[in-house]
This record gives structure tokens, sequence and C-alpha cells, in this order.
């Protein structure tokens, strides 16, 4: 198999990945960086019933969880960026719950769970950091379902699209930094169904954000041309924390 090479974008993600995952276990990267997988646009990692038995993280590009309904309808689950960590369900079960594809062309690294075991009882600090991970991932659950619950359609598409500029452009720390470009690309249909709205909602509050001045679209690039205004709308919904770091 030919290696796949690092994206030129390596330090930055590499420290996403760092601050993500806080792991504090160079080795354990470092081996997590050498197993590196690409994959075309659409093309999925793994599949639903698939053995569950390695965890990944993203290098570049994004990519869907998904899963069927018992009425056959595709529910969108997650969306992963640079530095998410993923790969976790079906653990219990030694089967993957859901289904992950690539939403354009981007790169993966994995790493076995027996691997990452055994690194754990060889180091408890390690191990305690894995526990305050995926503890850290119940609570982005529960923010999101939380926000959901709470929030109107224009709330959750403002707070999405900060989630996606948090990605993009991480220079852009300052609602006064010049104007941000970023890139969708995922459907307007899955965007909905990841948000619980319609595919109608969802345009409708595209357009409010549009006539607000918040946003410039272009396809499936979007300007983001109002940042004050567009996280103010977002935090209308009053968890601030959701915004910062939406379900990532």
């Amino acid at each position: 198999m030919r290696p796949v090479a690092l994206p030129v974008n390596l330090n930055e993600t590499l420290s996403k990945i760092k601050t993500r995952l806080d792991l504090g276990n160079q080795p354990l990267i470092d081996l997590l960086l050498r197993q590196r997988r690409a994959l075309s646009k659409n093309q999925h990692l793994y599949r639903r019933g698939d053995a569950a038995d390695e965890i990944y993280v993203v290098l570049s590009g994004s990519l869907k969880a998904y899963c069927f309904t018992s009425d056959g309808d595709e529910e969108v689950i997650r969306f992963y960026f640079p530095a998410d960590p993923f790969g976790t369900d079906g653990f219990h079960a030694n089967e993957r719950a859901t289904s992950v594809m690539a939403l354009e062309t981007s790169i993966v690294s994995s790493l076995s769970m027996q691997v990452l075991q055994d690194f754990i009882q060889e180091d408890r600090t390690l191990r305690n950091k894995c526990y305050r991970l995926l503890s850290r991932m119940i609570k982005e659950e529960r923010d999101f379902t939380e926000m959901l619950r709470r929030s109107n359609a224009e709330q959750r598409v403002a707070a999405f699209l900060l989630h996606i500029r948090e990605y993009q452009c991480p220079d852009s720390k300052s609602d006064k930094t010049p104007l941000c470009q970023i890139q969708v690309p995922m459907t307007r249909r899955d965007v909905a169904n990841y948000l619980g709205l319609s595919v109608e909602t969802v345009s409708r509050a595209f357009s409010r954000l549009r006539q607000k001045r918040a946003i410039r679209m272009m396809g499936h690039q979007l300007e983001l041309t109002d940042l004050l205004r567009l996280r103010l709308t977002a935090n209308a919904y009053t968890n601030p924390e959701y915004t910062s770091r939406m379900y990532g």
C-alpha cells in the first residue's frame, strides 16, 4: 500500500489534536500518526456492523457519521473535522453502530484498541486522561441535545457555521478580524438532518442570516461578513460553551 502523505497544515492539526485529546503521551501520538488512510469523496471508512477495533482522528477533510432508522430514513449523527477523535461507537458490542463516509478528500489516522489498552495499562496518567476525554465527549453529546431542545432554526444554523469557522479559520479569534470564507462540504439536506430541521427551514434560516448581512452565500462557500451578529444570534441559546466547541 502506498504511504499516505501528511497534510500540508500538519503542525496546526497536531496542535489541535494535542489540545483536543490532552493525552500527554507523545509515543502514542507518534504511533497514531503512522497509520494513515486517504479517503476520496463519498468513500466509506467503515459501515454499520463492521468490527469495532480501531479509533480514529481526522487529519484533513471532513466526514459524516450516519445510520438508518427503522423506517429506512438516513439519520446524520455527527460531522467530523480535523483533530476530531471518533470511532468509539459500538465497542460494547464489538461492531460499528454507525457508518462513516468522507464528505470530501480526507485523511484519517487510526490506532487499534488493543494498542491503546496496552498504553493505558502502562500509564496511569494516560488512563485517567482517556476517561476525562470520554467524559467530555459525553458532555458534548448532552450539550448538543440540549441545544436542539432549546434553540430555534436560526440559532442552530448560526452555531453550526461558527463551529465550521473554528476549524477552517483558526487564526480568526476576534470578531474584528478580516472576513472569513468557509467551505461547507455537506449538503443542505445533511445539515438539516443533523440539526433536526427540514431542508426548507434551514434554507429560510440561511436567508434570514443573509438578510441580516451576517453571511454572504457563494454556492458551497460562505463568507461570514458579520461575525459579531452571527455570534449574538447563536448565543441567544444560553449555553456559550456549545458555540465555542460545538459537538466536535
